[in-house]
């Protein structure tokens, strides 16, 4: 980091370990590594913890490592403030990247992350929860404290209520005529995600996803992916490559 964004988060884990913490504050960093990016968090929540896991622990390296064919497009499906988008962006920088998020701050945050790569035409952001139909949805919370527990559930009515998209719908409107790689992190909806019209899956060669409690079972996903070469890369990661 520069010297003062050590200052700053410095400041911010010491005040995070004394739970005094700024509700409505925000800390800008501007980090060396694991690349050179400057990033937004708010001092609330789960967001550098976020920062910490995708950026310095790097939890997605494995599949960077991994996948052979460098992926030019890249669906974000839970990009939740773009730590993620901007991992992937810097290890494939020929790719563009449609991220999807559907808790309002959280895409606030998520645009304000991505701005270079957005003026740089390699980003475009939708606010939407991936469902089995477009409408709108509700959005639950998994009780983790923070920014990055959200779940679709039906609804729609409510004054929260939020747009959803079916992944036919998120694969057509991404403009990719096929996607080189899904990143999938949706906190319990991937149980969901393999019900239904499955035709988005012709369109897809690699899918990145993180499952939550029983949600793999309940997805059918190994049944499903027969024509998909799966792997375990990490306790956060399962990768599925298209034979």
């Amino acid at each position: 980091m520069s010297l003062p964004s050590v200052w700053r988060y410095r400041d911010l884990v010491l005040r995070m370990s004394a739970n005094a913490t700024r509700p409505d504050a925000m800390v800008r960093l501007k980090l060396k590594f694991p690349f050179v990016v400057e990033v937004f968090i708010r001092e609330f929540g789960t967001d550098l913890t976020i920062l910490q896991e995708v950026l310095f622990k790097q939890v997605y390296g494995d599949l960077a490592k991994c996948l052979t064919k460098k992926p030019d497009t890249i669906i974000d499906l839970g990009a939740n403030i773009g730590m993620a988008t901007l991992y992937l962006a810097n290890q494939f920088p020929k790719s563009r990247i449609l991220a999807v998020e559907p808790e309002a701050a959280n895409f606030e945050m998520l645009n304000r992350n991505l701005q270079s790569l957005i003026r740089a035409g390699r980003s475009v952001t939708m606010r939407a929860a991936v469902w089995s139909e477009d409408g709108e949805v509700d959005l639950g919370s998994a009780g983790e404290g923070g920014f990055w527990g959200f779940y679709a559930k039906p609804g729609g009515n409510s004054l929260s209520a939020v747009p959803a998209r079916s992944r036919n719908s998120l694969v057509r409107e991404s403009g990719f005529e096929t996607v080189d790689l899904v990143k999938i992190d949706v906190e319990g909806g991937e149980a969901h995600m393999f019900q239904g019209d499955l035709g988005w899956l012709d369109r897809v060669r690699a899918i990145s996803i993180e499952f939550h409690g029983e949600s793999r079972r309940a997805s059918n996903f190994d049944e499903i992916l027969t024509s998909f070469e799966i792997s375990d890369l990490n306790p956060h990661t399962t990768l599925a490559v298209r034979r």
